[in-house]
């Protein structure tokens, strides 16, 4: 369940769930056209999580 943090943030739903099927990603290309196409927003969190994950793979 979301808990939102700021008391001064609406958080929206999407009306309608789409799902990708797995099966049909077979590049690392396929990944990077399909994120290059989405709306992803992050908070400060997500963002360090996102960039540790990147160093962890990088080393």
């Amino acid at each position: 369940m979301l808990t939102p943090e700021k008391t001064d943030s609406i958080y929206l739903r999407p009306t309608y769930l789409h799902k990708i099927d797995g099966n049909k990603i077979k590049t690392l290309d396929d990944v990077i056209k399909i994120l290059g196409l989405m709306n992803i927003c992050l908070d400060d969190k997500a963002v360090k999580g996102l960039e540790h994950l990147i160093a962890d793979n990088n080393d």
